[in-house]
């Protein structure tokens, strides 16, 4: 858990407030204990945004059973790697990047498309097309709420 992000140095940032919650329990026992950690912390009637930021794992939209009013992401780290997985080659890798650090979503899915119309592997077609219409919603939903980042889940 965190409170967002501080600037540590020009260009660097880490997570201001951060507390961790580790349980080897399976979903509702950790849900319990997260939610635990979470009230003896802050006055959760506050809270009105909830984030999980991660790999983009099954175990972790699980807990949205829990909370729907939760919000996903995928750290830095895993938006780049889903990002290379699903490139099909040429310089998609820097133009979605680009296009991702910018907030330009239409501008993105509208080469999500061309990039597709345009393959002829039909394997990079899958994979650049289910990016596009899978994840869609989930990279465009924190933008309305005004956070800074976005996820990808390829």
């Amino acid at each position: 858990m965190s409170e967002g992000w501080k600037e540590t140095a020009p260009k660097r940032f880490e997570l201001a407030n951060k507390t961790v919650v580790c349980d080897i329990a399976g979903g509702t026992e950790f849900n319990k204990r997260k939610e635990a950690v979470l009230s003896s912390k802050y006055n959760t009637d506050e809270i009105s945004l909830r984030i999980f930021n991660s790999d983009g794992g099954g175990w972790i939209r699980k807990l949205h059973d829990y909370n729907d009013e939760v919000q996903f992401q995928l750290d830095p780290f895993h938006i780049q790697k889903a990002i290379r997985s699903s490139a099909p080659g040429g310089d998609y890798s820097i133009q979605v990047s680009k296009m991702l650090k910018a907030y330009r979503f239409d501008d993105l899915f509208e080469y999500l498309d061309a990039v597709a119309n345009s393959l002829e592997s039909k394997n990079a077609e899958e994979r650049v097309v289910h990016y596009q219409t899978e994840e869609k919603s989930l990279s465009t939903g924190l933008k309305e709420e005004n956070v800074q980042s976005h996820i990808f889940r390829f």
